[in-house]
């Protein structure tokens, strides 16, 4: 009562005494109350200095009237400033020594040398027993546990309506044994030994964990690195950057035409695609089968058959035997589904059936969302959802239809695999409307390597820009939230491939520029500034309808961009200059260096004794260390000379023109701190000067012909190896910003968890390296 009656003139009893606790240990700011609530909004890849610009020159003005009510600062990135590494250190509030995320490559360590991996979370396989609790190796027990339940069930209930009499009421129960053991048995044998699930590589609590486990109701939506999505009470949560598609791939796509079969593979390691060709039935009717999910069932029996075969005593029909039956599994072994397409060529339409939906396409139009099922026997099941584009089509017959990875459903993902959390807010989000699921689920590769037009693409940006609006406006509108946290991809990836056209140099790209888009209402020049006015449209919205005196609005971005015009060749770079050997021959100056180190061979004709450094992953140099790489020729005392020796040699790399390359040179063992730093982190990380990026052929150790050459891809806009400094990204807040020098506020990303903890009055852990700003 003595709360209620002071209510608005005392702090009640309770209130008081966490105040003087916060005061006393320092574990919350005095502004924090137990009703405050935060809006965290991420747009991946929102440049400072494109922000600055458009805000001066009035395109802008919800940003603008955001930094005159509140405040803005340019956000320095973590380093390397590449999505993965810097939306975990947003997350966790440490550096990549403690969350161990150094980029979406890393290097597997491996006795017979270093191979690339995906440094994003992946799909693994774990004991079916494991993962469920029961399995194919238990069915047996469970079997006779059921049995056994059954048969006492069915004695007792036999008794009930036949007192004094025994054999009808043993009669019963042996049945339903029989029948009860025989089902479990049945049910346990449908499934394969192993399972797969989500393995998640980002290490330490999210600041949304934390919070949720003190209390706070939160939403988060399209996390990125949150896969798998962990059980945490208090908390509704999707995961974005790190979720794969229904194949268990960063994301396969497809472009199924009337062409010659070709199969295009990806130099970059994010999405994989393929060009098919359709059969063309006796109705006119076109038909092509969707690749779905890996049968686990079916892979384990050719496994076994596979380990069958080693056996040399097999007699030769044991052995064909054995080869047919693998043979025919193997046809199963990919699930799939039929896809029927029924053109009309005069009309330059197509009709797509899947499974029951039907719709037609005109030239340049995308499809709604199709629901699609893959089989994996009468047990399992896998729902995925897909659209479709038809990108081309003429009158002699011609066409190019575009299929987008196929995503797992919100609706119904596979049990073991949580891209969602808690069990039904995926299929809470979808009553609304379908949405994807694929943590990269922009079509940037598919433009990089021009089977998509630029005008489809765009297309597809806007339609992710929407979609990812609404999932958050409706968040908000339900107000049961007091921490919620949304990300946006599409700024980012429009940037990625629109930068040549933003900063066009050939007459190509300058004609192409100045083309207006049917869909966007601009010219593909102002693409980029067409997608950070959606930003400040909905960040608008946002302050309109969602703000109160009791709310925090943030506004963040992982990093910037800078064009990306030379690409640079580390690994002949390093071979040019001593540090790596050839088995094959000698590297002199004019010598061919990818006949001395072939493609996608990962290292393998390279002389490990006499080689002392070698470039993986996205501006990474790794040092061949003794005692760590599999075959180190580098002494742990020798290691500072050779980074000093490879750093002032880098420093004095110059272009054709002149031009510096590289602008600053890192080393891990002093920017990283913590228990992955040792290992996982880089010896050395390069940070280029503007228009410089590090090769696609680097990324998974190649080599390519020179050290520097013109990058000519639509893929024009790069940040991954560039200078921190030159790609910041930006923090908006309504609240004011602390720490000012000299007019300039200076702020890490790692600042984002610990400030959002301290508004809500949760202690900030003291692992984290950032420091709240407010």
């Amino acid at each position: 009562m003595a709360g209620t009656f002071f209510r608005g003139r005392a702090l009640p009893y309770w209130r008081t005494l966490t105040l003087i606790l916060a005061l006393f240990f320092g574990g919350a700011n005095v502004d924090a109350a137990e009703d405050s609530r935060v809006i965290v909004l991420g747009f991946d890849g929102i440049d400072s200095d494109l922000v600055e610009m458009w805000m001066q020159d009035g395109s802008l003005p919800n940003m603008q009237r955001l930094r005159e009510q509140g405040s803005y600062a340019p956000l320095e990135s973590a380093n390397p400033p590449q999505s993965p590494v810097s939306w975990s250190s947003f997350a966790t509030g440490t550096n990549p020594g403690k969350h161990s995320v150094f980029g979406f490559i890393r290097r597997n360590n491996t006795q017979s040398g270093p191979l690339p991996d995906i440094g994003l979370a992946k799909i693994v396989n774990k004991p079916t027993q494991d993962v469920i609790g029961y399995g194919p190796e238990s069915k047996i027990l469970y079997a006779a546990i059921a049995g056994g339940v059954l048969l006492i069930l069915g004695f007792a209930v036999g008794k009930l309506l036949k007192r004094g009499a025994l054999v009808f009421p043993i009669g019963v129960g042996l049945i339903l044994a029989v029948a009860g053991a025989g089902g479990v048995y049945w049910i346990c044998d449908q499934l394969p030994s192993e399972l797969p699930v989500g393995e998640q590589v980002r290490i330490g609590d999210s600041f949304w964990k934390i919070a949720a486990e003190n209390g706070v109701e939160t939403i988060g939506l399209q996390l990125p690195m949150e896969f798998p999505v962990e059980d945490i009470p208090n908390a509704r949560i999707t995961a974005g950057l790190g979720v794969p598609d229904v194949q268990g791939s960063p994301g396969t796509w497809y472009l199924f035409t009337d062409g010659q079969f070709m199969i295009r593979a990806q130099e970059e390691t994010s999405t994989a695609g393929y060009e098919v060709k359709v059969t063309e039935q006796e109705d006119g009717s076109l038909t092509v089968d969707l690749q779905g999910p890996t049968n686990y069932v079916v892979a384990e029996r050719v496994a076994a058959i596979r380990k069958l075969e080693e056996n040399d005593e097999l007699t030769w029909k044991e052995r064909e035997k054995l080869e047919n039956e693998r043979f025919d599994l193997s046809k199963t072994q990919t699930t799939s589904a039929p896809l029927t397409l029924r053109p009309d060529w005069s009309g330059r339409k197509m009709g797509i059936e899947l499974q029951g939906k039907k719709q037609s396409l005109g030239v340049g139009e995308w499809s709604d969302w199709f629901r699609v099922t893959f089989v994996i026997n009468r047990m399992i099941e896998v729902e995925a959802i897909t659209r479709f584009a038809l990108t081309s089509m003429s009158e002699d017959k011609h066409f190019t239809l575009f299929m987008p990875p196929i995503n797992m459903s919100p609706e119904n993902p596979p049990k073991t695999i949580s891209i969602s959390s808690p069990e039904g807010f995926g299929q809470e989000l979808a009553s609304q409307g379908l949405y994807h699921t694929l943590g990269w689920a922009c079509m940037t590769n598919p433009l990089k390597d021009e089977l998509i037009d630029e005008e489809t693409f765009v297309q597809n940006m806007g339609y992710l820009f929407e979609e990812r609006a609404r999932l958050i406006t409706a968040a908000l509108e339900k107000k049961d939230w007091r921490l919620l946290v949304g990300v946006f991809g599409s700024t980012d990836r429009m940037a990625h491939m629109m930068y040549r056209l933003y900063l066009p140099q050939t007459e190509e790209e300058k004609e192409l520029a100045d083309t207006m888009s049917p869909f966007m209402g601009v010219t593909y020049r102002d693409s980029i500034k067409w997608m950070y006015q959606k930003m400040d449209a909905f960040v608008g919205e946002v302050m309109a309808k969602h703000l109160s005196d009791d709310t925090t609005l943030m506004v963040v971005s992982d990093h910037g961009f800078s064009p990306f015009r030379r690409g640079v060749n580390l690994n002949t770079w390093l071979a040019q200059n001593g540090f790596i050997r050839s088995k094959i021959g000698e590297v002199t100056p004019d010598a061919d260096i990818p006949s001395l180190f072939p493609a996608q061979s990962f290292f393998m004709t390279v002389d490990w004794e006499n080689t002392r450094a070698y470039s993986m992953g996205l501006g990474k140099i790794f040092l061949n260390l003794q005692g760590r790489e599999a075959y180190g020729s580098v002494p742990l005392a020798e290691k500072r000379a050779v980074e000093e020796e490879i750093i002032a040699k880098l420093l004095e790399l110059r272009d054709d023109d002149g031009s510096p390359v590289v602008r600053r040179v890192f080393r891990g063992d002093e920017i990283y701190n913590g228990p992955f730093a040792k290992e996982n982190a880089p010896d050395l990380l390069l940070g280029f000067h503007d228009n410089y990026r590090v090769s696609w052929t680097t990324t998974l150790g190649d080599f390519g012909e020179t050290v520097l050459e013109d990058n000519d891809q639509k893929w024009s806009g790069g940040h991954p190896s560039v200078d921190p400094q030159l790609v910041t990204g930006v923090l908006f807040s309504t609240r004011p910003l602390s720490q000012v020098s000299d007019g300039q506020v200076f702020h890490n990303i790692m600042d984002i968890a610990p400030s959002v903890l301290k508004i809500l009055g949760i202690q900030i852990p003291a692992e984290m390296d950032g420091s709240a700003f407010f």
